[in-house]
Parts: structure tokens; sequence; C-alpha cells
């Protein structure tokens, strides 16, 4: 998309649309509207990647965080299967072939 100037006349505004794999210019406008169409076009794709940044810096946030959380997670786990073979072991049990087995006698 963009602003023309031909045969030394004003400026004519020209979208790009791809049609059956081709890129064809479509006319929009001339004179001061395709300047200002230009502008409006300009700042809508200002927008558009200001807002993709905007979504690009949350999922960021939002993936620290839930690495921070699955740190912790696998802490706290670690510490339950700690805790658990120390009551198996105090309750008399033993692991066999990892299966747990109280002891005879």
């Amino acid at each position: 998309m963009g602003i023309e100037y031909r045969d030394g006349n004003g400026p004519y505004y020209y979208r790009k649309e791809r049609v059956n794999g081709k890129v064809q210019s479509v006319y929009s406008s001339s004179g001061e509207l395709a300047l200002l169409e230009y502008r409006l076009e300009e700042r809508r794709k200002t927008n558009t990647k200001q807002k993709q940044h905007n979504e690009t810096m949350k999922l960021e946030s939002d993936r620290n965080r839930f690495a921070w959380i699955d740190s912790h997670i696998d802490s706290f786990c670690e510490l339950a299967d700690s805790y658990d073979v120390a009551i198996r072991l105090l309750s008399g049990y033993h692991q066999h072939s990892r299966a747990w087995r109280r002891r005879n006698g």
C-alpha cells in the first residue's frame, strides 16, 4: 500500500491485493484524501504492531511466572517423595525391584 505520483499529477493511494497468486494495485483515492488515507493506514499498522508487541510481552511475563511456579511445584514433589520414603522405611518397609514390601520378622 502506498502513495504514488503518476504523470506529474497529485498523489494517488493504491492498495495492494493478491489475486490468483499475483499482486495487483487497486486504486483507492487521490489528492488530499489519498494522503489522509495513507496516514490512517500507517497509524493502523503501528497500532497493530504495538498490540502484537504488548501481547508478546504479556505472554513472556506469563511464561516466566509459570516457570517460577513450576520450579516450586517440582521442589514440593521432591520433598513429598522424600517424606514418603522416610515414612515407609520407618514403618518397616523396604524397596525390592521398585516395589515396596513389608519386612518379615
